[in-house]
């Protein structure tokens, strides 16, 4: 998936070496976390409420995905803009 690219690029750009960690459920990753055998989630649940849980500015799902345009395209800065 997506997460598994992200991390690969990661490591690529960084020489930092990622190992997963499968998790049955977000209770049983949440756990992995605190008890320091995980480092970090890969990805967040994304039900009402999880951002008040997490210390996370953004969701992967809405950060990853911008608008690029060529560097003289004027006026273009939302979705709607490439219509």
């Amino acid at each position: 998936g997506y997460a598994i690219d992200i991390l690969n690029i990661i490591a690529q750009n960084t020489g930092l070496r990622f190992a997963p960690l499968w998790a049955r459920n977000a209770e049983q990753a949440d756990q992995l976390v605190q008890s320091g055998q995980a480092s970090f989630r890969a990805a967040l649940p994304l039900a009402r409420g999880v951002k008040a849980r997490y210390s996370a500015s953004m969701p992967i799902h809405r950060s990853l995905w911008g608008v690029y345009v060529g560097q003289y395209a004027n006026g273009v800065s939302t979705w709607g803009d490439l219509a």
